[in-house]
């Protein structure tokens, strides 16, 4: 359900994301680890959501190791209202992430990922099992600042837009 949370081109409910890099080939590129760490933590956060959304927990501690401030509030309030709704959602997005920019800040460092999410495939349940309404059916643009503090990753916040907003991945740049 892309409304609610975005998705990607990757199955995210597996294990094939972990510390994967996305969109930028290895070139010598200092920035490159952090496009990576940034990935990767926008990766794991679409994985603690998947899993929490098959049983509607909003109350999973995991949330929020991958997601703070505003992208936290939106994942635990989506699934505190599908959990008020008696619905589940079970499958997985599949997401295309690509790091399309860096900056640093103080001691903050901000990447922005950009990502073309596909949510066909994590699909809406009523908890007796029937399927429920399943939301616009679409690719999602989805673009996410993810912070590193400290050496710590996170999301820290979220724009997922309508369907059909995405209608093809997005490219990085080749300027960090």
């Amino acid at each position: 359900m892309l409304v609610r949370r975005a998705q990607h081109s990757r199955e995210v409910g597996g294990h094939a994301h972990a510390g994967s890099c996305v969109g930028f080939p290895d070139t010598g590129d200092t920035l490159g680890p952090v496009r990576e760490q940034a990935v990767a933590a926008y990766l794991a956060m679409w994985h603690d959501d998947v899993i929490a959304a098959r049983t509607a927990d909003y109350r999973s501690v995991a949330l929020a190791r991958d997601a703070a401030g505003q992208a936290l509030t939106l994942l635990v309030s989506g699934l505190r209202q599908q959990a008020r709704n008696g619905i589940v959602i079970l499958g997985a997005p599949a997401l295309d992430p690509h790091a399309t920019s860096v900056t640093v800040a103080h001691s903050v460092t901000t990447v922005t990922v950009t990502d073309c999410a596909d949510g066909s495939r994590w699909l809406q349940y009523a908890q007796s099992g029937a399927r429920a309404g399943n939301g616009p059916a679409g690719r999602h643009k989805i673009l996410a600042s993810v912070q590193g503090i400290d050496g710590t990753w996170r999301v820290a916040s979220l724009d997922v837009q309508g369907p059909s907003t995405c209608l093809t991945s997005p490219r990085p740049s080749s300027s960090p």
